[in-house]
Formats: C-alpha cells, structure tokens, sequence
C-alpha cells in the first residue's frame, strides 16, 4: 500500500505492507507530529503522540521618558529605548530599564497574538539618599567591552551610551576593550545620586595588539547556562562570557550553578590566543531535574489527540 491514507484519532490503518511507514498528526493550534514506525507482518504498531501547541507571536513598541535607557525582556538585552521587540510569544513579559541617574524601572507587559503593544513609562529620578550612584560611558567605537573593577557588565553600541547602575560609592575603575585597540582604562568616583561620565576615543588601531602583549582571552559556557565563573580564585561572570586580557599562562577555571556540582578545569592561555573553556555541569545527586519544556496536562493531550487529523505518508520499502 503507497500513498497517503487519511483518518481521525483514534484510528487503525489495516492492510499495511511490511516496512516502514511514516505518520503524520495534525491538529489546529499544534506542531505537527511525524513519526516513522515499522509494522511486522500480522502484527499491530502503536503510534502515541502528545502533541504540543504552537507558540503566536506579537510585537512591544517601548517608549520611555527620558529616553536612552538599556531595555531588557525577560533578562535579554533587546538595544536602548525607543525600540521595537518583535517575535515575543503571546502572554506575560517581563520588562527592565537600567539609565544611569534613574532607578531601575520593572514592568509587566501582555503580548497578544499577531498585535503590537505599545508600553509608555517614565523613569524616576535616583536621589542621594538612594546610596548609589550611576556611571555613563560612551566610546568612539562600537563593541566596546565595558568592565568595572575587573567584572564584565556589557558593550558599548554604535552612537549610544552604556550605563550601568546602582554603583556603590566610591572609587571605582572602568576598563574598556576593543579587539585591535589598546584597552582604555579610567579611575573615577561615584556619589549616592549621581551620574560619572566616562568618553572613550579608541583613535587608531593598535599595531600587533594581541600578538606580544602576554595576554590572551577565554571563552566560558556552561551547559546549562548561567554558571558562575571564577579565573584564579576571583569571579568574573556569569557563562557565557568572554574574559579578556588573561595573562599567559597556565590557570584555573571555576563554574558554580546551585543545584550542580562545581567544575573546576585548569587552561593554558597564549599570547594573543582565544581559549575555548565548554563546562557541562552535573546535577547534584537527589537534585530535581531542571525541566526543559513545560507538559501539556492529560486534558489538553487528550483533547488534541482525540480529533487529531492522521496521515500516512508514503512508504519506505524495507
């Protein structure tokens, strides 16, 4: 038998050859499920499918006064207001906006299939008694590294300004790196409710940066991410991460991830040299697996497979 035979769930498909087969379940609203299977002569092969529902998708437009502020969407870093984010699934997002001199604006938003959002909000000033104050940094470069005091907090944008907030008071050191380009470093001091400014102007390149300076880069992920990481001793992110500026030479890796064993590797960096560190952390015994896709209730599986379309399509002769 060849071809494509159609029915509805729950159905048995009779008089198949021996060999392959391909099934195929449809249903409105869900993925689509292809299964191959092989039937034994005067036997009978069971197909269950659950099927899982497709994701819609809508639009948020954020506006913001003062505008210019880092616009984050579910912990993603989506550019400096105005901006679009398109491609948000249908339902609760959540919104974060970080722009030095003001406190950190939080926000729920609902994306509704096929629609665009449009969120209007207003940023409060920090004040002094906040006991924080805010750093802005701007670079004559796009892809500006940006670190202070050692830790990683993001890039510098083409024509925008990078800030970082809630910075204690104090003396603090910002580094900037640009691959090519002779790191920019700045001692500044930050006030409870006020804004440092850093401007980096980069210039020309940097003849052979990289080649002979004794120090090369690391390149740290974790499966799953989000792993701590430590160089030596010291915390310096969070995986994945690139770690510029390692000095050459033999060091140690640490990752840390609640719920896992840490990881500990030793790495050998070479002067102008990338190095790959990839972690694959284990769970702690007797700890709960971390759930990769949420399951569809018995109700809902039932339902969809109940009045499902099914498909034989085609046959794979053995």
């Amino acid at each position: 038998m060849t071809g494509t035979i159609p029915g509805t769930t729950p159905w048995v498909f009779t008089g198949l050859a021996t060999g392959y087969h391909t099934v195929e379940i449809d249903y409105a609203g869900y993925e689509a499920d292809v299964t191959n299977i092989y039937v034994e002569s005067g036997s009978t092969a069971e197909v269950n499918a659950e099927l899982t529902p497709l994701v819609e998708y809508g639009t948020l437009v954020i506006h913001l006064t003062p505008e210019g502020a880092d616009v984050y969407v579910d912990g993603n870093y989506q550019g400096t207001s105005p901006v679009t984010v398109s491609a948000l699934s249908a339902g609760d997002h959540q919104i974060e906006l970080h722009r030095a001199g003001y406190e950190v604006l939080t926000s729920t938003e609902r994306i509704n299939a096929g629609q665009g959002t449009v969120a209007d909000l207003v940023l409060s000033s920090l004040t002094t008694g906040a006991g924080f104050g805010s750093i802005d940094i701007s670079s004559d470069q796009g892809g500006t590294l940006v670190y202070l005091d050692g830790n990683y907090k993001g890039s510098v944008q083409d024509g925008k300004t990078f800030n970082i907030i809630s910075v204690a008071p104090g003396p603090h050191t910002i580094l900037l790196h640009l691959p090519g380009y002779t790191d920019f470093t700045e001692d500044i001091t930050v006030t409870p409710g006020q804004i440092a400014s850093v401007n980096a102007a980069f210039g020309s390149p940097a003849v052979s940066v990289g080649a002979g300076t004794g120090a090369g880069s690391l390149i740290v992920t974790s499966v799953p991410a989000g792993g701590q990481v430590s160089v030596d001793g010291q915390f310096r992110s969070i995986a994945p991460v690139t770690i510029y500026n390692v000095a050459a030479g033999s060091h140690i890796i640490n990752l840390n991830l609640a719920g896992y064993d840490d990881y500990s590797t030793s790495v050998a960096v070479a002067a102008g040299q990338m190095v790959q560190v990839p972690a694959v952390l284990v769970p702690k015994s007797g700890a709960a697996a971390v759930p990769t896709r949420a399951a569809l209730s018995p109700a809902v599986s039932l339902a969809a497979l109940a009045a499902a379309a099914v498909l034989f399509v085609g046959r794979v002769w053995k």
